[in-house]
Parts: structure tokens; sequence; C-alpha cells
């Protein structure tokens, strides 16, 4: 199975407006930092996306944040068949993922929209879709697919590079136990953040490194039949 590949990843509240927007009332920024930027709309945001690659499977991540001064209950759907629910706290980063459906690309497209439940506004801060090939597909290729889903996986840094603030994320498909640590180019190692049993499911960590300076470092996450490094750019 090819190693999952960045199909689409949006920042949103950008002053040019997000390729696949459809319905958006405005974007708003609030800081430096890529989840401090919104799309938002009183009511509904909706965004179409075409995805036309055969034998793939997509994965979906979107950040939900706003500095409102309420809790806002949002809703995140896909042709209306993946829905999640989520109430966000003011100042609150949220993470979240999902496999999309086949049911839900066999027309190669895509309609997601973003709905306010209970609040004020509907917000999206960011939106990315990764690929997993599978290899002609056949009862071969299902294992493989499988195999992949029920696998510890170190996730893309977001954002990359980073300033400020380092989101370091990764899946599990049970509680093992987990070591995630930083190290600097020259192979030292610089942060332990994480020694313990994981979640199961998406597991995170949000920290910001005071004492580190700016330059290139490594994530690694290592449990007892896996280790991947990534690279990470931390800016100042």
């Amino acid at each position: 199975i090819e190693k999952p590949a960045p199909t689409y990843a949006f920042d949103m509240g950008s002053e040019i407006p997000v390729p696949v927007c459809v319905q958006r009332a405005g974007y708003m920024t609030l800081g430096v930092e890529d989840y401090q930027t919104f799309d938002y709309d009183s009511t509904e945001l909706i965004y179409h996306l075409t995805l036309h690659s055969p034998h793939t499977k997509y994965k979906i991540r979107w950040v939900w944040y706003h500095e409102e001064a309420n809790k806002i209950k949002l809703q995140f759907n896909v042709d209306n068949i993946l829905h999640r629910n989520r109430w966000v706290h003011p100042g609150e980063v949220v993470i979240e993922d999902a496999w999309i459906p086949d049911a839900c690309i066999h027309d190669n497209e895509i309609t997601i929209k973003i709905k306010v439940l209970n609040g004020t506004i509907a917000v999206l801060s960011g939106l990315e879709i990764e690929k997993e090939q599978v290899g002609g597909g056949g009862p071969q290729g299902e294992d493989a697919l499988r195999s992949s889903l029920y696998a510890l996986r170190l996730l893309p840094m977001y954002p990359n590079p980073s300033k400020g603030i380092l989101k370091i994320r990764f899946s599990s498909p049970d509680e093992r136990n987990v070591t995630v640590m930083i190290f600097d180019v020259a192979g030292r190692l610089v942060n332990k953040v994480f020694e313990g049993k994981s979640k199961i499911g998406s597991n995170e960590f949000l920290i910001t490194p005071k004492e580190l300076s700016a330059g290139v470092y490594f994530i690694k996450v290592e449990s007892n039949d896996y280790i991947e490094t990534q690279k990470i750019v931390l800016l100042k």
C-alpha cells in the first residue's frame, strides 16, 4: 500500500478565497498561526471537491477554532453520509479526521458542509485530504488497507513550518506504550514529549517549545512494533 500523500490542503482565512469554497460570508485572521485564521458564515459553509484517483481511499482531516464569546456546536458533513458533531470552546484547537465512505466518492465528487447547530457562526480553520492507493483491488488490496487502518501512524505535522506551537498527532488502534520525542539536527534528544499508554484513536499534543531555538527538528514516535520520524521547521 502506498504511503498516504496530501491531495488537498487548504489554509482558511486567506484574503484570496479558498478555491473550493462555494458559500462563505468572509474570513478572519486572529494571529500568526495557521489555526488562528478561518472561514466563517452565519449558518453554513459549503466546499465542493473533485476526487478522481482510481483504487484510492481518502482520509479527510479538519481543524476547528474560533474566538467567539461562547462555545459553538458545529457539524462536519460530507455528502449527508459522514456526520460529525462537536462542541468547540473559545480558543480551543480541535483536530479531527475520518475515512471518507466509499458511498461519498462513487461519482468522484464530494460536498462538505460546515453547519452551526448551536451558537453564532459556522467556522472552519483547516481542511486537508490524504489519499492511500490500494493496488488493483481484490482481497489482497483490501487486506493491505485493513492492515493500515489498524496500525499506529504518525500524522503529518500541522502547521509546518510552525511558529510558537507544535502540534504532534498520531492515531493508535489500541492502548499501547508509546514514546514521543523531539531531536535536533545533530541527533540529540531535546524534549521527551510523552511516554506512556496511547489512547484509542487520535492522540494529540500541543506544546510551546520556548526552550528551543529556531531551526529544523525531528519528531519521533516509537512503540514496540513501530518507529516513524518526521521533520518540522520551527520559526521564532
